[in-house]
């Protein structure tokens, strides 16, 4: 009797070997299934297996709802012949020894497409999982409440790419994860996913055209990094974090202009953030064409995209006390090449509305062949500007350092051009 907890096989051992066949008289017959309940313990006085074990040539293609639910395994490989797993197949059921984590590992060219409903959930001590490539879902709660799982990988590669499309809701919920990497194959998140992980730091996708359920990473301290591999679907990534429908999926409230990089022409900014609520996330652009060498990009964003000075890309975003500005080379451990300030990227409108008030000298780096328009007007505290040497600074534009208090500049051989009212006042 399959079909109510605790009503099938007594064990004499708690170690389990799942054969590929057995004879009954003279007749042999393959095992093909686990049935559902079937070495669930009795709840009164059942055996809990503690080690499961299949032959070589296994031909288990399911393992059916509650199957090991309750029980005390230490460790499993599932044979590669496995496609699906049943609804809380392993609920409850892994338990380490001493400091060692319980381990479910999936065997190599596995076939299983769906991992089911809390699969694998309330298992506290579960470290690490890999999702098979082949796994095209995985169902409601599939590991919530595994506290101390604080590795997810899904297995792909460039000959075999995740075919995962699905996350059910509350998959993750209560996990320890400290980041996730979604695969390009994911088009759907459900609600809660991924909530309340106060470890969660980072969430990576790369593409827009992702649905996300109500609250799905809500609840979490993470930054959310997206690769874009069309750059031309900035705007679109613009419009679609602004707008308060989408940042409620995040934990955050969507604020005019909070998004700050810019959708001006050739002005990505790199690492632009978007703050809401208590949370900020990380954008990541990569240009297609450039996927070895440096990504040239500018500082800034342009004041017609965003508001003045919310643009700027620093390793460390200096306070408003900082006497002193150091523009980077590159960033991401040079991946992107910092080429150009961007126009405004440092101005105000005023200088009564400055930025950085304090900073006085300001360091440009050999890489910036070119200063946008307006780019430090109104610093007004500004006095010094240091060109690294052997700059390659090609262009001063219009009104760069117009209303700042300049007493030392020493201009680099390299520059060919200085735009209108660049030095005034």
């Amino acid at each position: 009797d399959t079909t109510t907890p605790g009503n099938g096989i007594r064990f004499a051992s708690a170690a389990l070997t799942i054969p590929g066949s057995f004879t009954l008289g003279t007749v042999t017959y393959d095992v093909t299934e686990i049935g559902k309940y079937a070495f669930k313990p009795k709840a009164s006085n059942g055996i809990q297996v503690t080690s499961v074990a299949f032959v070589a040539a296994s031909g288990i293609t399911a393992i059916g709802d509650h199957a090991f639910n309750g029980n005390a395994i230490g460790a499993i490989v599932i044979p590669s012949s496995v496609v699906s797993i049943g609804v809380s197949a392993f609920e409850s059921a892994l338990v380490g020894s001493g400091t060692t984590s319980p381990t479910v590992t999936f065997a190599a060219s596995s076939s299983c497409t769906s991992i089911g409903v809390s699969a694998f959930a309330n298992n506290a001590t579960l470290a690490a999982i890999i999702i098979p490539f082949a796994v095209t879902s995985i169902g409601q709660s599939a590991f919530q409440n595994d506290s101390l799982l604080g590795s997810l990988v899904f297995e792909q590669s460039v000959a075999e790419p995740s075919r995962c499309a699905s996350i059910g809701a509350s998959a993750f919920q209560d996990t320890g994860l400290a980041s996730v990497t979604l695969p390009d194959s994911v088009t759907y998140v459900g609600a809660k996913a991924f909530y309340s992980i106060a470890e969660l730091a980072a969430v990576s996708v790369r593409k827009v055209s992702v649905t996300y359920g109500a609250d799905a990473f809500t609840d979490t301290s993470a930054h959310m990094i997206v690769t874009i591999r069309d750059t031309s679907l900035v705007s679109e990534l613009y419009a679609w974090m602004t707008t308060n429908a989408n940042a409620s999926k995040f934990g955050a409230s969507a604020t005019s202009g909070s998004c700050v990089f810019s959708t001006e022409t050739n002005a990505f900014m790199m690492e632009g953030m978007y703050t809401g609520g208590s949370h900020n996330f990380v954008f990541t652009v990569i240009d297609p064409t450039s996927a070895t060498s440096p990504f040239n990009v500018r500082i800034g964003t342009g004041g017609s995209t965003v508001a003045n000075g919310n643009g700027i890309y620093t390793p460390t975003t200096p306070t408003s006390t900082a006497v002193s500005l150091q523009l980077p080379s590159s960033f991401a451990n040079g991946r992107y090449m910092v080429t150009e300030v961007g126009t405004k990227a440092f101005s105000s409108s005023s200088t009564s509305s400055q930025l950085f008030p304090n900073v006085t000298t300001v360091s440009i780096p050999i890489t910036i062949v070119t200063i946008g328009a307006n780019s430090f007007q109104n610093m007004s505290s500004l006095t010094t500007i240091v060109f690294e040497p052997t700059s390659v600074c090609a262009t001063i534009s219009a009104n760069a350092f117009q209303g700042t208090g300049l007493i030392v500049l020493d201009i680099p051989n390299s520059v060919t051009a200085i735009g209108a009212f660049a030095f005034q006042g």
